[in-house]
């Protein structure tokens, strides 16, 4: 690795450290440097040239080292970058691709590749035409994300964001779909606990994990999302389809605030610098389905992190991202009091891309599961108040609860989306309209314990064919004796909903 020496005796030029404001420090002299350049002062330490002012040049400090006044300082000529791999998958590495699991160094055939770069233009792009699948019945049929598309997931502490996170990642995992997860200014506890439930699940091994915790300097949080987009487009240019998650960008926003202010930028609303949207929003431009030099497409999938307080969705970082980002999932904590799992309120969540890639019978579903919910909320809405309803609001309440049941899962429970057509379509197909919710619930744990037994396999095949409900309808009409023996005989199909 090469030293002070040995980029002083490249460049020719050097500067010197004139004050030290952590985490930034400024330099006179460097004549020729350049913005987003790295430089490397005597005792080694490296940082980010942020700013050329008239007499100074403004650096972030990369490495928490002990710096003096009047330390030399070299250029290095390059722009801060990342040695990435394909040997990266199922590891935890830092900002600069340093190993953090204690799993040794890697040692194969490495790319070095710039972490700021520009975002694909607009022909590059392709149109966003395929789903992906969470895992998760709520999303996958109601709020449904495609590949390529940013979908922000905004909700308060401890409402199960990490939970839902950790479920879609398990699922693309088991789809040989690449993930990346980056880790924004969290507790070192919170980044075991993601490592060790990817690892459980077996989705760390097609993981990388980008970390940068709380105990990291302020410079690793701020880069550490653009590192791991640049992961991402390693292999999004290798042909595979990728999902990147940014746990949390709330927090990014807060350690890029903390910059501006010693950097003494012009505070606005909330103190943040008025750069902050461009900031985040150039970053997250990097998504995308796009077009490769094969002819053939590949995906970057985001899913950036909010945290939002008291469920209010109007704060400043919020509104930006919800700006930047094409739909939504909110956690309601008023839904996870009621216990709701996943607490998703589909009223207040929002996909502008993922419906034009449903299938017809998807769609359907949706729209039948819109219309009974929202029949569901005015009703109940309406008994709240004591008063004798008629049969007919009895019957869609008990209907909308049987919805929700179905809606609900467990944190490590992964429903893929034929087993999703399967429940959904009993249930619009009226095969448990008599039957009370505790047989529903036990019905379904039995229908998806056939299912991962494969004892579905015949019946999903024939379901993926489905091409719109009517006919998903009829072939589980066809198959209900074979159903009934998987349930004990508590199918039976009514002809009025």
């Amino acid at each position: 690795m090469k030293t002070f020496a040995d980029y002083l005796k490249e460049t020719g030029e050097y500067g010197v450290v004139q004050s030290i404001e952590t985490p930034l420090f400024y330099v006179s002299g460097l004549p020729s440097v350049r913005p987003q350049e790295v430089v490397i002062t005597e005792n080694g330490s490296r940082g980010i040239v942020q700013v050329l002012l008239p007499d100074l040049v403004e650096v972030l400090m990369l490495e928490a080292r002990n710096l003096t006044h009047q330390e030399k300082v070299a250029r290095v000529s390059e722009p801060v970058s990342i040695e990435v791999s394909e040997q990266m998958l199922g590891r935890v590495v830092d900002p600069l691709g340093n190993p953090l699991d204690g799993l040794g160094s890697n040692t194969s055939k490495k790319v070095q590749l710039a972490i700021d770069v520009k975002a694909p233009g607009i022909l590059q792009r392709s149109r966003v035409v395929e789903s992906l699948e969470t895992g998760v019945i709520i999303v996958d049929m109601m709020v449904q994300v495609g590949k390529g598309q940013k979908e922000l997931v905004a909700g308060d502490q401890k409402t199960g964001k990490t939970v839902f996170l950790l479920q879609t990642m398990t699922r693309q995992a088991q789809l040989g779909i690449v993930c990346i997860y980056v880790c924004i200014g969290k507790k070192k506890s919170d980044l075991k606990h993601v490592q060790s439930e990817l690892n459980k699940s077996g989705a760390l091994k097609n993981t990388v994990i980008v970390a940068a915790t709380a105990s990291d300097p302020v410079s690793f949080v701020y880069i550490a999302p653009f590192a791991g987009f640049t992961i991402a487009e390693f292999f999004r240019d290798r042909g595979q389809n990728v999902c990147i998650i940014l746990d949390d960008m709330t927090t990014h926003a807060k350690y890029y605030r903390e910059i501006a202010l010693v950097a003494k930028k012009t505070p606005g609303r909330g103190s943040y610098p008025g750069d902050v949207f461009h900031h985040q929003a150039r970053l997250l431009e990097r998504t995308g389905n796009i077009k490769l030099k094969n002819g053939k497409t590949a995906s970057i999938t985001a899913f950036p992190v909010a945290e939002t307080q008291e469920g209010d969705l109007t704060g400043y970082i919020q509104t930006n991202l919800m700006a930047m980002t094409d739909g939504h999932l909110f956690f309601d904590v008023e839904e996870f009091k009621r216990g709701r799992r996943p607490a998703i309120s589909h009223n207040l969540s929002v996909t502008r891309v993922g419906n034009q890639t449903q299938s017809v019978v998807e769609k359907d579903l949706r729209r039948m599961i819109t219309f009974r919910l929202n029949n569901y909320y005015r009703f109940r809405e309406t008994s709240s108040f004591g008063v004798e309803i008629p049969v007919q609001y009895s019957t869609e309440i008990n209907f909308g609860l049987k919805i929700e049941a179905l809606l609900d899962q467990t944190s490590h429970q992964i429903i893929p989306k034929p087993l999703q057509h399967l429940l959904l379509g009993l249930l619009f197909a009226n095969f448990w309209n008599e039957k009370e919710l505790n047989q529903l619930l036990s019905d379904k744990q039995k229908i998806i314990d056939a299912y991962f037994s494969g004892k579905l396999k015949n019946l999903v095949l024939e379901i993926t064919k489905a091409n719109n409900f009517e006919y998903l309808a009829t072939l589980l009409s066809k198959n209900v004796s074979f159903l009934n023996n998987i349930t004990g005989g508590s199918l039976q199909q009514k002809t009025t909903a």
